[in-house]
């Protein structure tokens, strides 16, 4: 009998040859090379960079509050506008 396949641990609805058991979620080497693999890095790195971006605009923004630049309303808006996703 032929094992069925296994999904592919960084693409949804991707069927992987190469994983064997359900029970190991480690990277295997060969996965290292894959590009469902590669993507993923790639889009996670990507993420960082935004996410990186963000946190150093609300350091900026807390500065100028703290210097009296910015009003603690202006503040708040910006921070959930921030967390919310929104840009400005």
């Amino acid at each position: 009998m032929i094992p069925k396949p296994l999904s592919c641990l960084f693409k949804l609805h991707v069927l992987c040859s190469f994983r064997k058991s359900t029970k190991v979620f480690g990277v295997m080497d060969r996965c290292l090379k894959c590009e469902h693999y590669l993507s993923f890095l790639k889009e996670m790195q990507e993420e960082d960079e935004k996410v990186m971006h963000e946190v150093d605009e609300m350091e900026k923004l807390h500065a100028r509050y703290l210097r009296g630049e910015v009003s603690k309303e202006e503040l708040r808006r910006r921070f959930f506008a921030c967390m919310q996703g929104e840009s400005e």
